[in-house]
């Protein structure tokens, strides 16, 4: 399979992880960081409080180690709950996570005027789109939201990563984010239970840089200093930085982390249905990604098209759910090739097609729809128990979401969109 993304040279690219990794605190954050960014998003026309922010329980942290709290996830399918060498345990580790989120976005409040996601703050645009099951997808993963051969609308976000609004020119990842509407049964996450939604969140490489909640709190702490004393850290960086996307709507995207599909443990990835074929434009403005999508489902009036495909875990050891920064081989490698020979195993597994995920042509780059997106929310933890998400920074992810979306909805002073989506553009005005 071949990908929309191009690399930079190796080098080039280490030297450009830690400006993609790197998070502001507070009051760090320029206007010059910015340079052309997306347009200002106004409140929509007509918007009234959509829903009442349900309340996140107290994330432990505050220097203290802490016994495992109960608002935390039960193990499943493999999971380990992390404790470092010194026995601070894992949610001491995802509170003070949660306290660098609500420092990134106040810090963005204070320096840009408005208070944005600590993560995927520059959106390319909202687009709403058709989610059906594949009719030959497998058996073993009729489940969930792949249970019934019925349709659902999609509404997805495409971003840059940084949590600043930046140049699309500069080195960084980028995110598909996937809210599929209409989706009955209970769900994870505290508040939400009746929601209707599923969402899914994926980000343009297969690895994430750091293997844990520990490491990921030193890379957002200091992104530099982090990359330049662990090397492995720095390459995953500087390889997800070095990915150059000529269109969003022409990336391959995956789950990094693992998730459950029935009884198995996953991990997912959408891309394009047909080869990502497109060109660079001479100029390169700093929305380019943005402008991209414009041309294509507005201007030309081409339909965007993806594969949402599995990757089922064949060896716990080699596809590890605890640690993010593994890959878990689609293809045989040298070494896995020398291991089948000897053992007759084989750890590589290739993504299988479970979903067509189709995007009409529309106009979506306008301001009510640029706030609505804003409004949005996107939490992996917002699913059915067939589809929960699994190790130490997916647990982290479900109080880290709830812990930005509370603070910048109540930096705005704005109210989330509500979870009683009907998928069709009248959600727009919610």
């Amino acid at each position: 399979m071949r990908h929309s993304s191009i690399r930079y040279t190796l080098p080039l690219g280490v030297a450009l992880a830690a400006a993609a990794c790197r998070t502001p605190a507070a009051g760090t954050v320029k206007e010059a960081d910015a340079p052309a960014a997306a347009p200002a998003i106004p409140d929509a026309p007509g918007a009234a409080p959509a829903e009442a922010l349900p309340p996140i329980p107290d994330a432990p942290g505050g220097g203290q180690e802490t016994a495992e709290a109960a608002s935390t996830p039960g193990l499943e399918l493999g999971e380990t709950r992390f404790v470092d060498a010194d026995g601070k345990v894992e949610d001491f580790w995802i509170g003070e996570l949660v306290k660098a989120s609500d420092q990134t976005v106040a810090g963005l409040k204070a320096s840009t005027g408005s208070a944005r996601r600590s993560a995927h703050s520059k959106a390319h645009g909202c687009v709403l789109g058709t989610f059906t099951p594949n009719p030959d997808r497998p058996a073993d993963a009729r489940v969930g939201v792949f249970a019934q051969d019925a349709s659902h609308p999609v509404w997805i976000r495409f971003s840059n990563a940084q949590p600043r609004v930046q140049a699309d020119t500069l080195p960084d990842g980028r995110g598909m984010a996937m809210k599929i509407v209409g989706v009955d049964g209970p769900k994870l996450l505290t508040g939400h239970e009746a929601s209707n939604a599923v969402d899914f969140a994926f980000v343009s490489g297969p690895v994430f840089p750091v293997a844990d909640v520990k490491e990921y709190l030193g890379l957002q702490q200091n992104a530099v200093r982090y990359l330049a004393t662990h090397p492995r850290a720095g390459f995953l960086a500087a390889e997800l930085a070095a990915r150059v996307m000529k269109n969003p709507l022409l990336g391959t995207y995956w789950s990094m982390g693992a998730y459950k599909l029935g009884d198995r443990a996953v991990k997912f990835s959408t891309r394009p249905c047909a080869g990502p074929f497109s060109n660079l434009p001479l100029t390169l403005s700093p929305n380019f990604l943005r402008e991209a999508m414009v041309r294509q489902l507005t201007t030309q009036g081409k339909e965007a098209c993806f594969q949402f495909g599995v990757q089922f875990q064949k060896d716990p050891k080699a596809m590890p759910v605890e640690n993010p920064s593994v890959e878990w081989r689609e293809s045989p490698t040298l070494i896995s090739r020398v291991e089948r020979a000897i053992t007759g195993n084989d750890p590589s597994s290739p993504f299988v097609p479970l979903a067509t995920i189709k995007i009409p042509p529309q106009t979506f780059a306008t301001a009510a729809q640029d706030s609505f997106c804003e409004r949005l929310s996107y939490n992996p933890w917002r699913t059915l128990a067939a589809h929960r998400p699994l190790g130490n920074l997916m647990r982290a992810r479900l109080k880290v979401y709830q812990a930005s979306l509370r603070e910048r909805m109540s930096e705005n002073q704005t109210a989330v969109v509500s979870d009683d989506l009907t998928g069709t553009a009248a959600d727009v005005g919610k």
